[in-house]
Parts: C-alpha cells; structure tokens; sequence
C-alpha cells in the first residue's frame, strides 16, 4: 500500500485512521473506589450468522491500561441474528434482567480511566486474529456524572454499559488527601453575636498568643462545616507538633443526626463519635484521622456509591480531612509525640450559636471524654458556647464570641510553656468564603465608586468572580444569610468605638446595582500575628441571595460627604453565611430509580435471551450513530494534520486552501454537514454545519463513509468510491469549479501513475 495516495483527497482521508487524546484530571481524593463498568446491553449492526450452528457467536472483553492492575472479564453470547429484533438483553436463569461485569479496577477519586470493549468472532474456535471484530473506547467521567454510556463499536455493535463506583473502605489509607484551601477562599467560625472568626484570624490569634510561649504540641479537631478550610492557616502560622482534623473539606458542609426529643436520645455526630472513640483508645492522631474517615457514616465510604446521579442513594457525603505538621502524626491526648507525659495540658471548646441539641450533645461528649479518661480538670477546659452563662448549661464559661475566643487565647498564654498540650474543638456552624485579603484601595472621596478585586483569581476587570460551587451552596439550605464584609482601617487613628461606628454607618456598599446597609461593624485585632488594632470590620447582609452573580460589581458611598475622612479598605469578604451541619435526608430503595440485577457472568445459554424491548427509540438509535460518525471523523484530524507531508506539492498548491462543505447521506433518509476549513493543506477547523462562503463541497453515503472506515485497504476504498462516483466533489463558483475540474484531471492521472508504478 502506498500511504500517499490518502493525500490525493483531504476531505475522504479524514475519514479513514483514528487517534486517541490524554485526558488531564484533578489530584487524587478521597475515597478509594472500585469501578464497575457493566454490559446493560447490545445490538448487532451486521450480521455474524455462521454455518456451523447457523448462530452469531460473540465473545465481549473488557480492558483498560494494563499497568493499573484492573480486572477483565470475557462474555460469550450466542444468538440467532435473524430472530434479534432490537436490542440484545441479558436474562439470568430465572428471567430477570442482569447486567454483567465487563471490568473492574480500584482508582482514587476522582477516577481516571479509560475502558476499552472488544468483539471476536468465536464461530470457529481456535480464535485468530482474524476473528477480532473490532473495539471501542470510552472515557469514564472522572465523577461519573454519567453513569450509562453507549458506545460504538464500528460497524458491528451498539453497546450499553453503566459504569458505577463503590467506596472500599480497605483501600482508604491509599487514596488520602488533604484538600488545601485556595488563596481566594476562607472558612470561618460562626460567633453568638458580632463578626465570625475567619481561618486567618485564629491562627494569627494562636501565633501571637500561643506560639511565642511555645507549646509541646497542639490537636485542633473541627466539627462545623467547612472546617477543613481552617487548616492551613493555623500550619502557616505555626512551627511545632500540630495535628488537626475535620468533618469536611474547606468547601464542603458538615453532617450530623437530626435532634432528638431529648439530650439522653439525642446521637454524637458521627465523625465527633469517632474522633472521641479514637482519643479515648489512645490512638495516635493520623490513627485517630484515618479511623474517622473510615467509620463516619456521613462520609465517603458510608455511602452505597460515591457520585450524585440519579440512582444514587445517598447523593451528598462530608470527606473528613487529616493534616499535621511536625510530629503531629504521633500526638495523642495528653501525651507528646515520643509517647511521654506532657506535664500540663489545656483545652478550648467553642460552639458559637449552639443552637442545636446536636451540637450541646457533641460538647457534653468532648468535655466529658477531657475530664473522665484523660486527666483534665474543670480549670483545665474553656467552654465558649452560645450566650455563655444564660445559655444554662453549668459547664459553660462564656459566650461564643470572636471576643471571647480572643480573651481565652490571651489568658492561656500566661500558663503556656514548652511543656503545654493544647487541645482545641470546635462544633457548631461554619462559613466560606470567597475573599481578597489584600484589596488595599484607597477611599479618597465620598463618590459612589468599584471596589475592584487586586487578586487575578477573583478579577474580571473591575468584577468580582464567584465559581459555580459557592454559589451552589448558597441554595442548599434556607438557614445560612450571606453576607458581605469590609475590614478597612482609618487614617486619624481614633479608637472610640462609638465614633468609628457612627463615622462607618454612613458607608454603602453597592452589590450589582443594589444598596446594601451595615448591620455589624466590630474592631479587628487578629488581621496580622501583633497584638494590635489592624482594621474595623463592616458587614452588609444580603437578604437577597439572587443578587450574588458569577460576575459581581461592588461599588461604595459614603452618604455624608461634610464628615468624610479618607479611609483604606484592606479585606473584602463574600460569605455564604452561617451554615448549619446538614441532615441526612435518607431515601428509601423504593424512591429510586432501580438498577437491573447484577451479577458475574456464568456460561449458560439460558441467560442469553432475544427480545425487542429497546433502550433507545429508532430516531435516538440514529442520532447516535450518526454522532459516533462525526466523531470518528473528528478523531482523524490530528492524524491527518500530522502527515501533510505526504501531500504531493502540486495537489498542495491547487487544493490546499479551501473551505468544504461535507454532506453525508445518512440511512434514515435525513443529512449530516459538516464543514472543514484547510490552510496549507492543514485542517484548521472541522465543526458540524455548513459554510456560507465555502469554496468547494462534497457529498457521499454513510455506508460508503463506513465502509472505507472498517476497509482493510481505506485507501483503495477512496480510490474506488471515487472512481465509481460514490464520492462527489465539486468547486463553488465558476473559478473554483474550473480549478477542481482540473485538479480531478490531475487525480486521475495520479491514480494511474501510481498503479502503473505500484
């Protein structure tokens, strides 16, 4: 075969080879899957009837890159072609619908594979190459939101499979990962009354209250939603043995039990439960992590299957982090890494709108394991939680507020030394949010004027961006209010509360048009790691969560220009609000979509049954097929735009800069058009529809499409179509028709020479 000839027609030599393109995915997370990729189904395009048993006899293989250690599975079916009308449907002995397992492999999600299906002919066994039918490759979606696929497999079958993913527990400590929180998000906690507490301001609050005592080591355990998002502050703050732990990711809510009628019934949030089950047995805290993550119910691997799709039973799942610093991974309640006695220990507890029964019986249990197992006394243990002393609860020291927390840090650090374990725990709500913590503009007048983002992250000109996640979670609960927040710092450097409240007051803030007033406006001491006033917080609440865009515009005015005084606003913060740790909705089996029976494939024909019950309707059938075409035709551009080379120069010069036109006579009696556009003799563009100043087209059938596809000589299969007038190409406008008139000349010569030459 001479490999040049494909050049002589660029349009049809697209069609004829096929290449397959990497996909990029994101780092590996939790959990540790298995994926299942199983035959639902399949309809024979072509007949394989053969004379030794008048039946098609059809082996199915499974595949996938064989360094990832998956398993294969081979499937044989024998049917009568004659009597199939429809799809092919899998019945086990009794008669009920099965799928079969066609490959399996354990990933980390999210997945990344890519499986092949293959066909053989087994009519005649020994099987030779010559019996291999053909195959077809899919790409798993790396979170399965899709779960079915139907594949192609050229000329020969259409093939249902449904692809799921089951968490294995097993495999937990392989798949780990701690999920860092990007520069333009935070996590906050939520306080009683005032401004909340964001990520940075406790670990610089930690930094220059405990950190310059020093301290033996430190376990941070977070309950709140979003509590994994605190995490890497505190770890860029701080040197030293530090482990912390979370229900959640940075951007994810936190689950618990629905309260119960009584304190006696009410259940420990499970990932609490089995973070306390941990430090009672003494575990060390990656143990006490890795166990968590494994036993929480409400996590990953509690879950039937770990993607949302419309089978799924349990469609949301909170991903319990570990991170540590130091010898973090060896610390455990009451001891220092090496195992030995710290010689004294300390504990904060925070709760700061403590107003589920969940979350007083997840402080109870925290207090309780401190002071009955591990040898803390009453004034060993800080409980800061709700309205403090009025919430009514004896154990509670004081409010839950940013102050409070503030002045707990403040008088521990009189008792911190090198010897000092310090335990914190928080439970309650949590925020994320969306921040620019280096804003930095200048307010030098009172005008309604943009407060632009400075991070290029966040910044669409003078727009603020939100990604589609957060503004997702916006809408999975009506208890969080979002808010808005300014920390700007003043010029004449008063710090009479009173003063700056009233001089603030007068500060709108503009979101996409709509006035938005302050209801909280609070000093900022924790902005830095010195002990100092850095700024005063403002926020805006916004009633309307509608108003929060993609792109937003924040503007601000200052509605009393005779006592402006210029100001600087240093942070701008977009906050989903207080969020509740979520309750599980459980559905019952009966409530979803039910799945076909499954199970492994046992030689029997009986399991094997014709029927005409088909999952896609005729006309669906056809779009598919005729996508799968466009498809294969896409996949042949790299392939051809890599062997211009072979294009003679003369062919170059007088076809290789046109704009075509592509008309495939589909079965059904209807039209496929596609278009290419060629610069040099290189496809630049090749796209469904049609060119309005196209400077040639062509058209020919699907099945002469398909069957230059599956030739064992594609080339003389172009050769021969075109010479037959199957294929028909023609120039748009006098000029141009003369030239591909001409250039047809050329060809035929060509074609002569060539097989002259052989």
């Amino acid at each position: 075969m001479k490999i040049s000839r494909i050049s002589v027609f660029l349009v049809f030599a697209v069609l004829t080879l096929s290449s397959v393109a990497n996909a990029k995915y994101d780092p590996p997370g939790p959990p540790a899957v298995e994926v299942r990729v199983w035959l639902v189904n399949f309809t024979p395009l072509e007949n394989f009837d053969d004379g030794a048993n008048g039946k098609s006899d059809i082996l199915f293989e499974g595949s996938a890159d064989v360094k990832k250690g998956g398993k294969s599975y081979k499937l044989y079916f024998e049917y009568d072609y004659d009597s199939v009308s429809g799809a092919i449907v899998p019945k086990n002995s009794k008669g009920k619908e099965v799928m079969y397992l066609l490959y399996s492999e354990r990933e980390c999600w999210p997945v990344n594979l890519e499986v092949e299906v293959k066909a053989t002919d087994v009519d005649s066994p020994p099987i030779d190459p010559n019996d291999f039918l053909g195959s077809a490759k899919f790409k798993v979606d790396p979170q399965l939101k899709k779960e079915h696929y139907s594949i192609t497999i050229p000329g020969k079958f259409l093939v249902n499979v449904y692809v799921e993913a089951v968490p294995v527990r097993d495999d937990a400590d392989k798949c780990s990962y701690f999920f860092d929180q990007p520069e333009t998000m935070s996590s906050s906690i939520v306080t009683k009354s005032g401004t909340n507490i964001y990520d940075f301001e406790l670990a610089n609050m930690l930094d220059m209250w405990i950190g310059e005592k020093g301290y033996a080591n430190m376990l941070v355990v977070f309950q709140q939603c979003f509590g994994g998002g605190m995490a890497d502050d505190i770890l860029d703050k701080l040197d030293g043995d530090i482990a912390i732990l979370s229900a959640s990711k940075h951007d994810e809510p936190a689950y618990g039990y629905k309260n119960a009628e009584s304190m006696e019934k009410q259940k420990t949030n499970p990932y609490t439960r089995e973070v306390l089950k941990g430090l009672k047995e003494d575990k060390k805290a990656e143990d006490v992590g890795k166990s968590a993550e494994k036993k929480d119910e409400f996590s990953a691997y509690g879950a039937k299957r770990y993607y949302e799709g419309a089978t799924s039973v349990r469609k949301n799942v909170e991903h319990p982090q570990y991170v540590s610093k130091g010898k973090g991974n060896a610390i455990s309640l009451g001891k220092r890494a090496d195992g030995s006695e710290v010689k004294s220990k300390h504990a904060i507890v925070f709760g700061g709108n403590n107003n589920k029964m969940r979350h007083w019986k997840n402080i109870e249990e925290f207090v309780g394991l401190l002071l009955k197992s591990k040898g803390f006394s009453d004034e060993d243990i800080v409980v800061l939680a709700d309205s403090g002393k009025n919430s009514g609860k004896a154990y509670v020291d004081g409010p839950g507020t940013k102050q409070a927390l503030w002045n707990a840090i403040k008088d521990l650090s009189a008792k911190m030394n090198k010897d000092e374990q310090l335990v914190i725990y928080v439970t309650d709500h949590g925020n994320l949010e969306t921040a620019d913590k280096a804003v930095r503009k200048v307010i030098n007048d009172p005008v309604r004027q943009p407060i632009p983002p400075r991070n290029n992250e966040l910044k669409d000109g003078a727009l603020w961006l939100l990604n589609e996640s957060f503004l997702n979670l916006l809408n999975i609960t009506d208890d969080n209010d979002p808010y808005l927040a300014l920390m700007v710092s003043l010029q004449d450097g008063t710090e009479d509360i009173n003063e700056i409240s009233e001089f603030l007051s007068n500060v709108i803030v503009y979101l996409n048009g709509k006035a938005l007033k302050a209801n909280e406006i609070e000093p900022v001491y924790a902005l830095d790691n010195k002990p100092d006033l850095d700024a005063y917080e403002v926020t805006f609440p916004i009633y309307n969560e509608s108003l929060l865009k993609e792109k937003n515009l924040i503007e601000l005015e200052f509605v009393e220009p005779e006592v402006f005084e210029p100001f600087l606003v240093e942070v701008v913060v977009i906050s989903t609000g207080a969020m509740p740790d979520l309750v599980f909705e459980e559905l019952n089996e009966s409530d979803v979509a039910p799945l076909p029976q499954k199970t492994t494939f046992v030689v029997d024909l009986d399991t094997v049954v014709s029927t005409d019950r088909i999952e896609l309707n005729e006309s669906e059938m056809d779009e598919l097929l005729g996508n799968e075409l466009f498809e294969l035709i896409v996949e042949k551009k790299e392939w051809y735009n890599n062997n211009t080379h072979l294009v003679p120069d003369i062919l170059k010069s007088w076809f290789g800069n046109e704009k075509i036109n592509v008309e495939i006579e589909m079965k059904d009696g209807g039209a496929m058009d596609i278009y290419l556009v060629l610069e040099n003799a290189y496809v630049t563009e090749l796209e469904k529809g049609k060119l309005s100043d196209a400077t040639a087209k062509a058209k020919l059938r699907e099945d002469t499409a398909r069957r230059i596809l599956n030739s064992d000589d594609p080339v003389k299969e172009i050769q021969d179509a075109y010479g037959s007038g199957e294929i028909r190409y023609e120039g748009v406008g006098l000029m141009k028709s003369l030239q591909v008139e001409f250039t047809k000349v050329i060809v035929r010569i060509y074609f002569v020479i060539t097989d002259l030459l052989g």
